[in-house]
């Protein structure tokens, strides 16, 4: 029955991931708000199983005024609507930030540097990868590489799962993450790899105009630091003593479950699409 639950979800989740790389960019920005939101608030929460104690409402409301920065580019119809969006969402989420700090004078709270870090830092961990992924796809018209990079993730978790099973013995880094194993870790990058190598043969990724090295070089940026978001977020839930981020995706845990790869992995495969693949394309 778990186990039925868990591959329902999970079909759930990757259709509508799918489907938001080529439906309009509202359902885009819709969808990963929503996930931004909720993985902001599964933080929050998380948080407060130690001694901080974030403002809530400040921090969901901050999330998603800094979301809609880039995020909300693709809406915009004009240059002047999108120079209002960034003055209207960047000036709110500045003074907000503002804010954060000047209340934690008045809350009396034991640890105020650790209270206002933890509203912080959902921003720059979860909110700004989960926008640029909106961004990149729509506003910058990558939806190809942006769909190629989860399923790089998807690709690389599920191999390195199998492979654990099946033949792990050292593990990879057993402080932090008991379960992974260097050959589980070692057979997902180099299946990826290959995968990756038949890219520019697939007609759907073709409009990516990107060599066979360029994919694969894409996938290796994405595995190395998809690995790293895993085990951060397995260090703050070992840091919380908890097991799960939330229960919102049956069989499966919380948001921040199913996006810690992405949380590393997003930022640094757009920095190599730009400085690798689109300046070389000049």
């Amino acid at each position: 029955m778990n186990l039925l639950k868990r591959t329902l979800t999970g079909l759930i989740f990757i259709t509508l991931i799918i489907a938001s790389f080529f439906l309009p960019a509202i359902y885009a920005f819709l969808l990963f708000g929503f996930f931004a939101l909720v993985g902001t608030h599964e933080f929050i929460k998380m948080c407060r199983t130690t001694t901080a104690e974030p403002i809530t409402t400040l921090t969901l409301i901050l999330a998603g005024c800094t979301y809609c920065l880039l995020a909300a580019t693709p809406l915009c119809s004009t240059s002047d609507t999108l120079l209002s969006e960034l003055l209207i969402f960047g000036s709110i989420s500045m003074l907000l930030i503002l804010l954060i700090f000047t209340i934690e004078l008045y809350r009396k709270k034991h640890n105020p540097i650790l209270n206002i870090s933890t509203a912080l830092l959902p921003l720059f961990w979860i909110v700004l990868p989960l926008s640029l992924v909106v961004f990149w796809s729509h506003t910058m018209e990558a939806s190809r590489v942006v769909l190629a990079t989860f399923i790089f993730i998807w690709a690389y978790d599920t191999f390195a799962y199998c492979g654990g099973s099946l033949f792990g013995k050292h593990r990879l880094f057993e402080r932090i993450s008991p379960k992974k194993s260097w050959e589980g870790a070692i057979i997902a990058f180099v299946l990826t790899s290959v995968a990756a190598g038949f890219f520019p043969l697939i007609p759907l990724f073709a409009p990516a105009e990107m060599s066979i090295m360029q994919w694969m070089g894409l996938a290796w940026t994405i595995m190395v630091t998809a690995t790293f978001g895993d085990l951060v977020e397995s260090l703050f839930k070992r840091s919380c003593k908890i097991k799960d981020s939330g229960k919102i995706l049956p069989g499966h845990g919380g948001i921040l479950d199913r996006f810690d790869s992405l949380f590393f992995a997003v930022p640094t495969a757009f920095i190599f699409w730009i400085f690798i693949v689109q300046y070389s394309n000049l």
